[in-house]
């Protein structure tokens, strides 16, 4: 068997055992949406399966073995994770629980920089743009090691549900380690920036099939974006949801997805369709949304003396969102045709025009340099001609 194949296998091996630790834990403790046991299986068995397709296709592909070494790395910190809460609710204590926690503290970083560095710099080909952009991969490595060692070596409890475990090689406040909390932040940022730039450059050159495959990442990332502001909206307003959360969870799944159907090629060219539906009905989802709340407060300060409290605002503006649906979405779907799909909006303005006149044309040598100008607008062919038969008297 393939290395290719072997490393997915160990990554959800290691998934599994996870699991199973985390079954064995008679007290669970709090966690977050983003510490999840189901969600951490959930995202290595994605990468691993998104592993094996790739390098299953193209063996010494570069993001395969990323997704292969990101796989690897969350289910390895799964199980240790687990095993330091294990330890730490077991009576008396697990040995090696502090180190088991402590590995975790720092190893992810090691995925975050892989998919927010490495990634966008060698998509979609494998490698970097021209090796001038090979650098950030350096500055990649640089953030790693500095953010890590930073990490690694800083006091405190090693996180929130095991209190008591504290870093086992922590120095305490020293030049190096105020260098090291100072420079890993600045390295980061700016490796982060410039695998944006790299990924910008990059869209802006390509052409063809490459230009679909960038659609994808850049459709994924935007995806991504959105369900991060929303969920860090609600943060701040001091109203988290486990929903939002939870979607913001899933939205990073599909940075990965779209980089394999971009690698793959599966239903590539399906991305302009994507694009297009997303904008039209997330346009007119927000239109809506606003003229639903926007007419809930109106409505309420305009009808609180007549009402008296009831519920006729929310009635109200319920009727006038759904009233607006289709109104909205038609005007939205035009704008859209306009902007994504220009061929496709001048066809079909193309044909109405030719369908207005067709009322009134009796002339029938300008009916057929009409309709030969019409096929030529809207389906650009190399040549077009028109055949009458004669009627027979």
């Amino acid at each position: 068997m393939r290395a290719g194949l072997i490393v997915p296998l160990v990554a959800i091996g290691l998934a599994a055992l996870g699991l199973l630790l985390t079954a064995m834990q008679t007290a669970g403790p709090q966690r977050g949406t983003f510490a999840q046991p189901w969600l951490n299986v959930l995202y290595t068995v994605a990468f691993a399966a998104l592993a094996a397709l790739v390098l299953r296709r193209e063996p010494r592909h570069a993001i395969g073995w990323i997704f292969a070494v990101v796989a690897l790395t969350g289910g390895a910190v799964q199980v240790l994770q687990e095993y330091a809460l294990l330890a730490y609710s077991a009576r008396p204590p697990l040995s090696g629980g502090v180190w088991a926690a402590w590995l975790p503290h720092w190893a992810w970083f090691g995925e975050i920089v892989l998919l927010m560095i490495v990634l966008p710099v060698v998509f979609p080909t494998g490698r970097p743009l021209t090796t001038r952009w090979r650098s950030v991969l350096w500055l990649a490595v640089a953030a790693f090691v500095l953010t890590a060692a930073s990490t690694a070596l800083a006091p405190g409890p090693l996180s929130d549900a095991t209190p008591e475990f504290s870093n086992p090689v922590a120095i305490a406040d020293s030049p190096v380690r105020q260098l090291l909390g100072a420079a890993a932040p600045a390295v980061l940022f700016i490796s982060i920036a410039a695998a944006v730039a790299s990924l910008i450059v990059r869209f802006r050159r390509a052409r063809g099939v490459e230009r679909q495959q960038m659609k994808w990442i850049v459709y994924a990332l935007f995806v991504l974006a959105a369900a991060f502001g929303a969920s860090a909206t609600l943060f701040l307003t001091g109203r988290p949801s486990a929903f939002a959360e939870s979607a913001m969870a899933l939205a990073l799944l599909l940075v990965p997805v779209a980089t394999a159907i971009a690698i793959l090629r599966y239903r590539l060219y399906d991305i302009d369709l994507l694009i297009r539906r997303t904008a039209v009905y997330g346009a007119t989802t927000a239109a809506i949304a606003a003229t639903f709340y926007l007419g809930i407060v109106g409505l309420q300060a305009i009808l609180r003396p007549l009402t008296s409290g009831s519920e006729l605002a929310v009635a109200a503006s319920t009727l006038v969102a759904f009233a607006l649906f289709q109104p909205v979405r038609r005007r939205v779907q035009d704008a859209v045709d306009r902007r994504f799909d220009r061929a496709r909006y001048d066809a079909a303005h193309t044909l109405d025009t030719f369908a207005d006149g067709l009322r009134d044309e009796v002339d029938l040598d300008a009916l057929r340099s009409e309709l030969i100008g019409s096929v030529t607008r809207t389906m650009a062919p190399a040549h077009a001609s028109l055949w009458l038969r004669e009627s027979r008297r």
